[in-house]
């Protein structure tokens, strides 16, 4: 994709930064709820990974990560 080539070239476009921005195209969440979040609200061992929204009514309303390792290499 262009944008990820361009992030690539963009010298103070860091790894972090295209990494957290990926994270953001993947998992659809807004920025803050991204910057927010803890460790202890992932169940990254789980079949899909969940991730659970602080908030949710229901854990049923849990984000789930349903995401490709090879998801966003382009």
């Amino acid at each position: 994709m262009a944008l990820f080539e361009a992030m690539r070239q963009a010298k103070e476009f860091r790894v972090k930064n295209q990494l957290t921005v990926k994270l953001l195209l993947l998992l659809a969440v807004r920025k803050g709820e991204l910057i927010a979040a803890r460790w202890d609200e992932f169940e990254l061992e789980a079949d899909p990974p969940v991730w659970h929204l602080p908030g949710a009514p229901h854990p049923d309303d849990s984000a789930r990560l349903r995401v490709d390792p090879g998801c966003g290499d382009g």
